[in-house]
This record gives structure tokens, sequence and C-alpha cells, in this order.
């Protein structure tokens, strides 16, 4: 369940949106539109956001399923950051694999050693301990080659999304997560009083 954030100026009272740390989205072909109402706006109009807890919902809209999106490079990750220059808040966006890729394959590979380790050694607990060693290893194993994927097979896509890094308002480099910000600067009065609590879970 993702946490939800809003900063609030001690000065002069300003309060920034709820916002959760990120979302995940899905880089669409421009021959095939984002569907209307599929999900949650963004300002990249390329991008539909698979807002929690409806991805799937949203995801089948596009017209992609979770493999397309990691075999095609469409996945994209996308962290909302405050500027601590100006108190601006933007998106940072990151070509990577969905974050569902492998879990089936560490999953059942787990269940599988486990049930051999717990009948031959005769003991739940061994059982249990491997299944648990074999699903992290496994799912481990399985990320990196994902992300080594992506990263090789869509790099020029991945350098030109990762390239968008700077401040929207003020061109710095100077952000830091939403999760992160503590007091930043407010983008109203410029005070260094804009304070982040979080205010729920969605």
């Amino acid at each position: 369940m993702p946490t939800i954030f809003q900063g609030v100026c001690g000065h002069c009272g300003y309060k920034t949106p709820p916002l959760g740390g990120g979302n995940g989205a899905v880089l669409m072909e421009p021959e095939r539109p984002a569907p209307s109402q599929a999900g949650a706006p963004v300002s990249d109009p390329r991008l539909v956001v698979l807002s929690h807890p409806l991805e799937s919902t949203i995801l089948a809209k596009t017209g992609y399923s979770w493999s397309d999106l990691f075999w095609q490079g469409r996945y994209v990750a996308i962290t909302n950051m405050i500027c601590r220059q100006c108190g601006t808040i933007f998106e940072r966006q990151r070509l990577a694999p969905p974050g569902n890729i492998g879990c089936m394959t560490s999953f059942s590979s787990g269940v599988v050693c486990g049930v051999a380790a717990g009948i031959w050694a005769r003991s739940f607990l061994a059982g249990v301990v491997a299944w648990y060693a074999v699903m992290i290893l496994v799912g481990l194993v399985a990320g990196s080659f994902a992300r080594l994927y992506t990263r090789r097979r869509f790099a020029e896509r991945a350098a030109s999304l990762a390239a968008e890094r700077a401040c929207p308002r003020c061109h710095a480099e100077d952000a830091v997560t939403i999760e992160r910000a503590k007091t930043v600067t407010c983008p109203t009065c410029s005070a260094q009083s804009l304070r982040f609590t979080m205010i729920g879970k969605s």
C-alpha cells in the first residue's frame, strides 16, 4: 500500500496536493494513443499512469500486457520529486522492468524446492526455509536479468528518460524524493518551511 504525503508551509500555510512516492506507467506508441480515462493524469502525454490499486485494469485498457511492457521496454517508473532550490514538485522518469516480472517464477521455484526439501528432511521447518531462500534467490537473479535486459536492449530510450532530471522551473539538479523530503523551500513564499508528513495509505 503506497504511502501518501502532503507538504504544509509553516510560514504562509501553503499546502501541496496529496502525493504518493510515485507510480508505474505505460509508454505508449505514437500510433496507439492513450485511451481516454485510462489512468491518472501525468505531465508527459506519452504515458498512461498505472494508478494503485487498479494497475491491471488500467493496463488492460492500453492493449498491452505485463509481459509486453517488459519485452518491449514500455514500463516507466515515475518518482515524485521536489526541488530543494525552488520547491517545485515534478516527476522523474526511469525505464525499468515491471516489478512483478519474475514473481511467479520465483514463487513456484520456491514451492517446488520447499516441498522437496521438506520431504527429504522430513521437516516442515526445513521446507519453509528452503522455499523462502530459493524464492528470494530466484527473485534476485530474475530481477537482475530484467534490469540488465532493459538497460541494454533499450539503452537509447533509457538514456533519453534519464536525461530529464532537472527541475523544470529553475533547472537545478538538486531534488529529493517526496518520501525523503523533510523541510524544503516553499514555492509560494520561498521560505525554508515546507514540511512533508504522511497523511495516509492508498
